[in-house]
């Protein structure tokens, strides 16, 4: 990232040991970013539900939203590394902010401040990890050490841009709003493909999932309606797996 600044030159920088493999869910970090594992809304012609821009924010040409590159990237990155309900992920976010944390997790290395309020936190939210809070940093870095030097967030969002597409994060003009109600559990971002960018309006969603083993049936029948849903403005928001839900994505 060209915004990452050298972590040796932040005072008090120390190395926090990568302790263990990564994940056994590597095969999903490589992901079509329009299809990614947190979302993809696919939007018709009409561009979805309507909705104004809020004040004093305005779109690029891929849809995303000027002047908040650097949360993009990070939080494009930190998508590839940590798995949807990853407590650790989720503290050093709420901790840190995306940038700085995507640093760390990147970098492998933080400030021994940032260490030891990273071991008091997650021992206050009972993160229960081998070595006990102190350990939680460490175990978790290494958990994603693999996947963050894969991670290349400026190739995913240049990918995403060629597939008519974009990354909608909090903030956003296309930031589905309800997504907030879910706190901590709310996802990074959510990748979208369309002819234009979702509104942030609650209005126009269809969410369709199913079965990665559908019947004819089934598939002929979810084309069908994620295809009539697009027609009419609608915006089909599915989670890009096998089966029903790339069914859904191949028709809108």
């Amino acid at each position: 990232m060209s915004d990452m600044r050298d972590m040796r030159d932040s005072g008090g920088a120390t190395d926090v040991p990568a302790v263990g493999g990564p994940s056994s869910a590597e095969a999903g970090s490589n992901a079509d970013p329009a299809h990614g594992d947190h979302g993809s809304p696919r939007c018709g012609p009409s561009g979805g539900p309507s909705g104004g821009q809020r004040r004093g924010q305005n779109r690029t040409q891929d849809g995303n939203q000027d002047g908040n590159q650097a949360e993009r990237l990070a939080r494009a990155a930190l998508s590839r590394c940590l798995e949807p309900g990853d407590a650790a992920g989720r503290l050093g976010l709420e901790l840190f902010g995306a940038v700085r944390w995507w640093e760390v997790v990147s970098e492998q290395r933080c400030t021994s401040e940032e260490a030891d309020r990273f071991a008091q936190e997650a021992a206050l939210a009972g993160l229960r990890v081998q070595g006990g809070p102190a350990a939680a940093l460490s175990l978790a870095l290494g958990r994603w050490e693999a996947r963050a030097r894969e991670t290349d967030p400026a190739r995913d969002l240049a990918n995403a841009s060629r597939l008519r597409g974009g990354y909608v994060i909090p903030g956003d003009p296309g930031w589905p709003l309800a997504l907030d109600d879910l706190g901590p559990a709310a996802p990074l971002g959510i990748w979208w493909r369309g002819s234009v960018p979702p509104q942030s309006s609650n209005a126009g969603f269809l969410g369709v999932v199913g079965t990665r083993d559908p019947t004819g049936y089934g598939v002929q029948a979810t084309g069908a309606l994620a295809a009539a849903a697009v027609e009419r403005g609608g915006c089909v928001v599915s989670g890009g797996a096998l089966g029903i839900d790339a069914g859904a994505h191949r028709a809108a």
